[in-house]
């Protein structure tokens, strides 16, 4: 039996049905054993009592840290997507979970006081299982032109030997898997799905049997053509109707189901929830649009309108701006418990490999909130020294220069100013370029 929250885009056409089908979570779900159900609704409830538990703790920890590694799995060079878009990936993840982007003030006023940031933060890995520096980002060119068939087959792309790439360590790096999803109907390639996701795998009350066939599965998968910000092939055309992608939200969405979230409407009419006390009940999803109107159910206490603003609905990419408090709790509590290994056993680097055997350069603390020390050893003359502090976009924030360094020496950088996020160190020693990722919280 496996359990997936996934944004399916079924194709509007009699193979599939009359009525475009957007999610295959609830044919999953509704379509295994009622030992199944029990079991996906038992580890659902436990995260909650935990948040119930420790709500007083929630707000005042410190950011989790989640090391991520993107596998780019292509046919061709279309894609074989740009470190930029991967880039801009990692940032779009981190702005929309801290909620710093700025269409925040297009919330309206009556989810002014559920909508909430998350102490969470993604980057790139900088050492990859074996211990050797990374920068997160595989490519593995293949001979498959998609990794999705009429069968809506999964997983293909998470296994070297039918066309993909195996995972990274599942619990201590968040793989995502970027690659074709589409079908190719009547010579048009369409994609069947935008992504999906798995939620928490392995948890104590799960019944032997309810998690993932293959526990390497665990992860994130993404349709090349909706990755990233600004991606240049996002408007993603569906017989017809023409579905604009190009905030990078898609993986935003699917990283909330893997950590745990479920669409905001419940999978279901107004007799259905998922499960969170702040989340408008609604009766579906919207269809990739933004209608303020729509209020498709009424809310016990308080009859809010359905919340398009969310990033668990499907509504458009332009008017999603938030989680909830009630969201962020829950996978906040996931990482503390059911996803324990990735933020606690997770390698971020310290130690710079510079390639030179006469120096040896490391940097702390990291993660950081005010100053970074960086020292070094040098066994003879250092003639220039160039740091760098650099974001996502590739931006330099900061620059120190030093020349003529030999044996010791210390240099403060002060991040004080530097907003929360995830950030990439480059050292340029005599001409030789390193970058390591720091983490500013």
């Amino acid at each position: 039996m496996i359990k997936k929250l996934f944004l399916l885009l079924f194709l509007p056409f009699s193979v599939f049905s009359q009525h475009p089908t957007k999610c295959g979570t609830p044919f999953y779900i509704n379509n295994q054993s009622s030992f199944f159900k029990e079991a996906v609704n038992n580890s659902f409830m436990n995260a909650k009592e935990w948040v119930n538990n420790n709500r007083k703790k929630l707000s005042t920890d410190s950011i989790l840290n989640v090391p991520v590694v993107v596998h780019i799995i292509h046919e061709n060079s279309i894609e074989n997507l740009d470190d930029s878009l991967v880039y801009s990936q990692i940032e779009v993840l981190n702005r929309d979970f801290s909620r710093s982007n700025s269409d925040t003030v297009n919330m309206r006023s009556v989810f002014d006081t559920i909508a909430a940031p998350a102490s969470i933060q993604f980057y790139l890995a900088t050492i990859d299982p074996n211990g050797n520096p990374t920068n997160g980002i595989t490519r593995t060119f293949t001979n498959e032109s998609s990794f999705i068939d009429f069968n809506l087959t999964l997983d293909l792309m998470k296994d070297d030997a039918t066309g993909g790439v195996d995972a990274w360590p599942v619990e201590k790096y968040l793989n995502i898997w970027v690659c074709d999803l589409s079908f190719n109907v009547f010579g048009q390639s369409i994609p069947a799905i935008l992504g999906y996701a798995y939620p928490p795998a392995g948890l104590s009350n799960w019944p032997q049997g309810s998690s993932p066939t293959n526990p390497n599965f665990d992860g994130v998968v993404i349709h090349y053509e909706v990755f990233g910000r600004n991606n240049p092939y996002s408007s993603v055309n569906q017989l017809g109707t023409t579905i604009s992608a190009n905030m990078g939200r898609t993986c935003v969405h699917e990283v909330g189901h893997y950590l745990g979230l479920r669409h905001v409407w419940g999978d279901g009419d107004c007799s259905a929830d998922d499960g969170l006390l702040d989340t408008p009940i609604a009766i579906d999803q919207s269809q990739f649009d933004c209608d303020s109107t729509k209020n498709s159910c009424v809310d016990f206490s308080y009859d809010f309108p359905d919340m398009i603003e969310n990033y668990m609905d499907y509504s458009s990419e332009e008017c999603q701006n938030t989680f909830t408090r009630d969201q962020v709790d829950l996978m906040y509590a996931v990482l503390i418990n059911d996803r324990y290994d990735l933020i606690n056993n997770n390698m971020i680097s310290t130690n710079v490999e510079t390639n030179l055997e006469y120096i040896n350069i490391s940097f702390l603390p990291n993660p950081v909130s005010d100053f970074v020390q960086i020292s070094l050893v040098t066994q003879k003359k250092v003639n220039n020294l160039e740091i760098k502090l650099i974001d996502i976009s590739g931006r330099v924030l900061l620059k120190k220069n030093n020349k003529n360094i030999y044996g010791n020496h210390k240099i403060k950088l002060d991040v004080k100013n530097i907003k929360t996020g995830v950030y990439f160190l480059q050292t340029n020693i005599d001409e030789k370029i390193n970058t390591s990722t720091i983490v500013i919280q």
